[in-house]
């Protein structure tokens, strides 16, 4: 088994476990403890390890299990499902999309970047939220333009731009480099910041359900059918 197969495999039983555990929270009446979290904490854990560049494969292995011990989970339930997989060395999965936690060092450097070049505040607000007086060249949407193909238009525009990875700053948790397939920029309750190593796109998205694009997305994205009907506004009673 290679070391990025066992990683895809941890990835994805987590990312299905956390989604079962939440619908069962949910089905409860969202009493008691949510364990979902848990098993959102463990992948965040592994997906500080670098899909680009691992180690061997006892060393993931052994960086998984570490993995759960840091989240809080006792270690000897995650390291059976390893092992697990371990035992079954012909194993496989289908491929999953790059996404590596950002290191302290690279979050901050990111943020003081789109600090100076975007005017994003230091508590990582944006457009509309600084200002209802919003500049011209920054287009804010609603989020009802991820109805239909709103996120696969702005990834398509992305991706005939050449771009192949993004970086996601969310107002709380952790700060990713992910692949351009695994990007969806819209609130999750943190709100979030995108951008690329080309330094010519912020998408911004707020509490207020709004999605702000500035540079050459908010171009592009004007011409867009329908991009008018979708313009967000300030609320007012």
């Amino acid at each position: 088994m290679e070391p990025l197969t066992l990683l895809w495999l941890a990835r994805r039983y987590l990312t299905e476990r956390a989604e079962e555990l939440w619908r069962e929270y949910d089905e409860a009446g969202r009493r008691g403890t949510p364990r979902y979290t848990l098993a959102s904490d463990i992948r965040t854990e592994i997906e500080r390890l670098d899909p680009d560049h691992l180690p061997s494969l006892g060393t993931v292995a052994a960086s998984l299990v570490d993995a759960a011990a840091k989240a809080g989970e006792n270690p000897r339930t995650f390291a059976a499902k390893v092992h697990e997989w371990l035992s079954q060395p012909q194993l496989t999965t289908d491929p999953l999309p790059y996404r590596r936690v950002l290191t302290p060092a690279e979050s901050r450097d990111w943020r003081a970047e789109v600090q100076r070049r975007w005017g994003v505040s230091r508590d990582g607000c944006w457009h509309p939220m600084l200002t209802p007086d919003v500049p011209a060249d920054v287009l804010v949407l609603d989020e009802s333009m991820w109805d239909g193909e709103g996120a696969a238009e702005v990834r398509r525009l992305l991706r005939d731009m050449g771009r192949t990875r993004v970086i996601e700053l969310r107002e709380y948790g952790a700060d990713y480099l992910l692949d351009l397939d695994d990007f969806t920029p819209a609130y999750t309750g943190a709100e979030g910041v995108w951008t690329d190593a080309h330094h010519d796109w912020l998408v911004y998205a707020s509490h207020e359900w709004s999605v702000a694009f500035g540079g050459v997305l908010a171009d592009r994205l004007r011409c867009r059918p329908g991009a008018a009907i979708c313009q967000w506004r300030f609320w007012t009673p």
